[in-house]
């Protein structure tokens, strides 16, 4: 654009020259009147070109420091890398191991085809691999979330005012804790004290396995707290 308005400054000044040379022929007390105004026509136009030129530099200045601040923008939305992986049903569990086996000598746009199809062709018993699977990983998603709404809940009942609503509110939170909660909040500490090395992610894996270990009566028991 910039490069385009001076070719065409250029070619005022080179029309006005032509033209200054023409009108030799006139007057000369004419001549000089109409020169004078050629001139002063010929700097307006300059200045309109050097104004529009100082506007698209401008312009492109502000859309660069835009584009830099939509960039810095997704860079802070990025995706939190320590949030609980939300579980995945048996047919992407199945996709997930069996993608790098069946897109071999396929166009990627045809994986995905290729895949259904060998999914309908698998027996139940080669379903039901996928799909016990996809259960783990949905009690695994729903005790870690559990687990962050655990923490959550305790850190605001610590914020709670010492009197006496306050300390209604506490016990009435308390009761609607559910066994599995109960059981946790009883043997997080040992299990950290036990196992320092373990991350949180880990200590809610842990206490999921010793939960289910437990006897239905062992369970039961922690309903009763």
């Amino acid at each position: 654009m910039i490069l385009h308005i001076e070719k065409m400054t250029d070619s005022i000044h080179t029309i006005f020259q032509n033209l200054i040379g023409r009108l030799s022929t006139i007057p000369k007390k004419h001549f000089d009147v109409v020169v004078a105004q050629l001139e002063t026509t010929k700097s307006e136009i300059n200045e309109l070109f050097e104004k529009l030129t100082s506007e698209k530099a401008s312009t492109k200045e502000k859309e660069k420091k835009e584009k830099k601040t939509s960039k810095s923008s997704k860079a802070s939305t990025k995706k939190d890398e320590n949030a609980v992986k939300k579980p995945l049903s048996s047919y992407m569990l199945f996709c997930k191991d069996r993608r790098s086996i069946i897109s071999v000598g396929i166009a990627p746009r045809d994986v995905l085809k290729k895949l259904g199809e060998v999914w309908k062709t698998l027996s139940d018993d080669e379903k039901a691999v996928y799909i016990k699977k996809a259960s783990d990983e949905k009690m695994r998603y729903e005790e870690e979330t559990k687990g962050t709404t655990d923490e959550k809940k305790t850190k605001n009942l610590k914020t709670v005012k010492n009197d006496s609503d306050a300390s209604d509110q506490i016990d009435v939170k308390k009761k609607s804790l559910s066994p599995y909660i109960r059981f946790c909040n009883e043997k997080r500490a040992s299990v950290k004290d036990s196992h320092p090395e373990m991350d949180g992610k880990t200590i809610i894996k842990t206490l999921g396995a010793m939960w289910r270990a437990l006897s239905e009566d062992e369970q039961q028991s922690y309903k009763m707290m």
